[in-house]
């Protein structure tokens, strides 16, 4: 089952590169299917490996007016923003219905109920990549 499908809003809780991406908050647009990710490990105290994963992916874009989606050229080994992009589904998680209805002001913004913090969900997350233990 995936965590999210087209149209709604998610939070960026896992990120396989320098963690630049956590917490962004992005809009579901379509369906990728599966990308290729790289991915970076560490095992044994060794140099890390390039490993290639196959994962079901979103097109996604950034909410906020600012925010970009950081990644890594592998050729040039440079970091680089997009207001669009790819996002596997693994690395996200929906946003419940953010939106009440005010008569005054119409639709208003509401993060006081969300089912998660997604701070802490982007803390747990860059803790289990870099096996530390963390307890919230």
């Amino acid at each position: 089952m995936r965590n999210c499908k087209v149209g709604d809003l998610a939070v960026v809780v896992k990120d396989t590169g320098k963690m630049e991406n956590l917490g962004l908050i992005v809009r579901v647009v379509n369906d990728c299917g599966p990308v290729d990710w790289v991915e970076f490990v560490c095992v044994d105290g060794k140099p890390p490996e390039r490993v290639v994963t196959s994962l079901n992916s979103w097109h996604v874009e950034v909410v906020s007016d600012n925010g970009q989606i950081i990644y890594l050229d592998e050729i040039e080994g440079v970091l680089y923003g997009e207001r669009t992009g790819d996002i596997p589904d693994a690395f996200l998680r929906r946003l419940p219905d953010l939106y009440d209805e005010d008569p005054k002001e119409g639709k208003v913004l509401d993060l006081q109920n969300l089912p998660f913090d997604p701070a802490i969900e982007a803390v747990r997350e860059s803790f289990r990549l870099t096996e530390n233990v963390l307890d919230i």
